[in-house]
């Protein structure tokens, strides 16, 4: 307590602690004086004398000083009011400085709350590494798992969890408005909300009550914050009130809060956990404390030898369990590589930064070199020197980490919004976007900013022998470490251009993909089925009928097709076990069957090669006919024409799920009656996958998709289709959207933000080399003003003078190129396995190089000819 007492009046009661030592001192010397005087000295030589054996007031004063408690935070304080002053000198220079700091703290801290939110607390649960899915190894490759009531029953009561809970996704058909709303839903078992932790912020969440297996769940709802605030305005009395879901009532009984669940579902119902065999859910669970996912594969290992004795369809021969947590799941998601290659890039940005504050430093501290030699005579240390400087550069990173996370604060929604669906797991980052874990990290950049960016000018101008002369200052040294500082921030810019020029090539081959249809003027609008209508096949096949029917009628539409799926290459169809009778199969995969009406390939543009297409009195008749791609047709029958033959689909014999209803009087046999040409259908990365086009009659869905032709303005027509929709069905909701959205959405969408992103990086970093440069040159010309006046008053010429200039900056600038390619090439293996594309493109090389090249050389022309233009009488008048 006294520490503290003492350090506060040393700080805050500053004048009045230095009164007290200057009567202290004072006290001292009339105290030697009076000693001096009693050996019988005058007075005058009695305080001569004293003042001798003291040394200097002001020495004595300044080593009380040095003792002094918090010394430390005074002199930090002293020097950062003196650099606010030498930038207030300089508000060119120090504007520079912090602007290219804020861009690459800002960068950073962005990225760094996404990685954050999406891989380093993704999950607000508590406990999270305790929660797993459970999931199983079927002959060496992971597989998802689904269990059923009674699996889920015997999981409940295993001594590894504390609770584990089945869940499913779909949508609920929200009505009592104007139209009826597809509402995102989240189907828990009614112990789910319990396991993970989740607290209601109003009313409760389900208990055991409302949802036990093998019974009808209660019709109760749980509002996620979203949906709380969009319908019932953020109103405490939600609760208890009734909402019309799939055309029954149901009560909300509580709401979350807003961390959980903030993007994704928009509601929470209780599971219907049915005995029946045939329905079967995901799994997750709460591993008991001292339960490690290991421990758990080991021992769940005799309860799954059980199910697949029960349930062999479902648990093949020799599979193993698969326990991993929540955030090991997020963790090996396909979007982490690409995330965490643009969180290297502004990293690198961030450093680029830091090289040309660097040089801006060092080139300001020529004109400094006075200064330091007048300090360093009065007695300032090399160390005190040096803290002078690092406190400005860590002046300016702070002021570049605040105007960053400023920045970030405003621009982070807006780039969050341009993210591609679904992209990137990003929680609640769009309501909360600068967070305590990303304010540390940005103090902590700063920090490093400040030690990268001024450790190399502090060191440089703190050496006592640099402090004789401003010639000495500005030596031969000096300028090396400019050079090597360059040729640093080239190679590093030669990395990101690179890494950039590679994204944009892969982008325009993604551009230039044949797609084998037209998605101009093509609408999608999707039907999901509400719960429990439709059942039976005869009324979901009339209904899907009465829908397309109408669909035609609308004004403006040329032509109507339904497919299963999304119907949009390459978000079409799903792989199925194709049997041909007398072979294997050739490729490791099953083909790509696609479930569709007769007009989808007039519709989608997508050409017929050979044979047929079937006609509607075909489509749910035997014998079943179906159509080939150009690809399956030369990989099944490369010697023989695909048409005429018969193949076998075991899935149109039994459904795989209860939501898909097959035909009556359905065998599975199919004969091949045409082919068609190929379209992306497993990605524009990947050639065409074999892929066959089935009646979508034969297996109706619980989902369709009508596909629309129509005039160049689809969008416009989104309300005619909705009204059409509720002609057939007014509790029927519909979703549209174009399918050129789906197509970017699926092809092409994250390269285009990535490249987007690469390529404002990129850019600000050119920007970055060409001011460092500039720095590096004007810095060498102010040098060598005298040598260069000299020279000419001896008759060198323009000419010489500018190539005595730039040929130190132009071999930094060579040597940072050759670096950077060479670093560039050495990465490609690792960057390609990110999907940026190839770091070894010769053309990409190439117009790297001369990009910078040329762009450097411009940069360094205005300071050579302002060398060039040197009057040498000025320069010989120069000290």
């Amino acid at each position: 307590m006294r520490f503290l007492t003492t350090l506060f009046r040393n700080l805050w009661r500053h004048r009045a602690v230095e009164r007290d030592l200057d009567e202290e001192v004072r006290a001292h010397v009339e105290l030697l004086v009076d000693e001096y005087r009693a050996t019988g000295m005058e007075d005058a030589a009695a305080r001569r004398a004293a003042r001798l054996e003291l040394g200097g007031t002001e020495q004595v004063k300044d080593a009380v000083r040095d003792v002094r408690r918090g010394i430390w935070l005074e002199h930090f304080w002293q020097d950062l009011r003196y650099a606010l002053r030498t930038f207030r000198r300089s508000p060119g220079f120090a504007a520079t400085a912090v602007v290219s700091l804020a861009v690459g703290i800002a960068a950073a801290t962005g990225l760094f709350s996404i990685v954050n939110a999406a891989l380093l607390h993704p999950f607000p649960f508590a406990d999270i590494n305790r929660i797993v899915t459970l999931g199983m190894i079927d002959k060496g490759a992971p597989r998802g798992l689904s269990v059923t009531a009674r699996q889920l029953v015997a999981l409940q009561h295993s001594d590894l969890f504390d609770g584990a809970f089945a869940l499913d996704t779909w949508e609920m058909t929200l009505t009592g408005e104007d139209l009826p709303e597809v509402v995102r839903t989240q189907y828990f078992s009614a112990n789910g909300l319990n396991v993970l932790g989740v607290p209601p912020l109003l009313g409760r969440v389900f208990n055991e009550a409302d949802g036990p297996a093998g019974a009808q769940p209660q019709r109760v709802v749980v509002l996620t914050y979203r949906f709380w605030q969009r319908h019932f305005g953020g109103r405490p009395e939600a609760v208890g009130q009734t909402v019309h879901l799939n055309r029954e009532p149901y009560t909300v009984i509580g709401v979350l809060p807003r961390q959980y669940f903030y993007t994704g579902p928009e509601i929470l119902v209780p599971l219907d956990l049915t005995f029946d065999p045939n329905f079967a859910w995901s799994v997750q669970a709460r591993l008991k404390r001292g339960v490690n996912p290991r421990m758990a594969e080991e021992r769940l290992q005799l309860l799954f030898d059980q199910f697949a004795k029960e349930a062999p369809q479902r648990f093949p021969k020799d599979v193993r369990p698969l326990v991993r947590t929540l955030v090991e799941t997020r963790r090996a998601a396909g979007f982490v590589p690409t995330l965490l290659l643009i969180f290297a890039a502004s990293l690198l940005l961030l450093l680029l930064a830091c090289a040309n504050v660097s040089i801006l430093l060092l080139a300001r501290g020529t004109s400094r070199a006075h200064e330091f030699a007048v300090r360093a005579a009065i007695g300032a240390s090399r160390g005190r020197l040096m803290r002078q400087l690092l406190v400005e550069s860590l002046l300016l990173a702070f002021s570049g980490a605040a105007l960053g996370v400023a920045a970030g604060y405003w621009a982070l929604p807006a780039l969050l919004r341009r993210l591609p669906a679904n992209s990137v797991p990003v929680g609640n980052l769009m309501a909360v976007p600068v967070n305590v874990p990303v304010l540390l990290f940005s103090a902590g950049l700063a920090m490093a900013s400040a030690l990268i960016c001024g450790l190399s000018p502090a060191w440089s101008f703190s050496r006592p022998r640099l402090m004789a002369t401003a010639r000495t200052t500005a030596g031969v040294e000096s300028r090396r470490a400019h050079h090597l500082l360059l040729a640093a921030q080239i190679a590093l810019t030669v990395l990101l251009l690179v890494g950039t020029g590679a994204a944009v090539r892969v982008l325009i081959g993604l551009y230039r993909t044949s797609l084998g249809y037209d998605p101009h003027d093509v609408i999608v609008a999707t039907i999901n089925l509400p719960e429990n209508t439709y059942r039976e096949w005869d009324g979901r096949a009339t209904f899907y009928e009465r829908l397309r029917d109408r669909m035609t009628e609308v004004p403006q539409v040329e032509s109507v097709a339904l497919a299963t799926y999304s119907g949009i290459p390459p978000q079409s169809g799903e792989r199925s076990v194709v049997e041909v009778p007398g072979r294997d199969t050739p490729g490791d995969e099953a083909p790509i069957v696609q479930r569709i009406s007769a007009d989808y390939f007039s519709t989608m543009k997508i050409p017929l090669i050979r044979g047929r297409v079937w006609s509607d009195s075909e489509s749910g008749g035997t014998p079943h006919v179906a159509v080939v791609n150009q690809t399956m047709a030369r990989a099944w029958w490369p010697d023989e024409s695909a048409i005429g033959r018969r193949v076998r689909m075991p899935d149109y014999v039994k459904p795989p799920n209860p939501f898909r209803l097959a035909a009556p009087g359905s065998d599975g046999w199919f004969e091949i009656v045409g082919v068609v040409g190929d379209t992306p259908n497993v990605g524009l990365h990947e050639p065409p996958a074999p892929s066959i086009y089935v009646p979508y009659t034969l297996m109706l869905s619980d989902s369709l998709n009508v596909i629309l032709r129509t005039s160049p303005d689809p969008l416009a027509m989104t309300r005619s289709i909705r009204e059409a929709v509720g002609t057939v069905d007014p509790h029927q909701p519909v979703s549209v959207y174009r399918a050129e959205g789906v197509l970017a959405s699926a092809g092409w969408s994250r390269e285009r933000f990535v490249t987007l992103l690469l390529l404002g990086f990129a850019m600000f970093a050119l920007m970055l080399a060409v001011v460092g440069l500039y720095s590096v040159v004007s810095y060498a010309v102010s040098c060598r003003f005298k040598e260069f006046g000299i020279r000419m008053s001896l008759g060198a010429g323009r000419g010489r003078i500018v190539n005595a200039a730039v040929q130190p900056a132009v071999l930094a600038i060579v040597a940072g190129l050759v670096a950077g390619l060479a670093l560039s090439v050495g990465l490609n293996k690792i960057v390609a396995q990110w999907s940026i594309g190839n770091l070894n493109d010769p053309i990409v090389l190439v117009a790297v190089s001369l990009v910078l090249f040329v762009a450097a050389m411009m940069s360094a022309a205005i300071p050579a000819n302002r060398a060039a233009s040197i009057q040498p009488v000025d320069a010989l008048r120069i000290d």
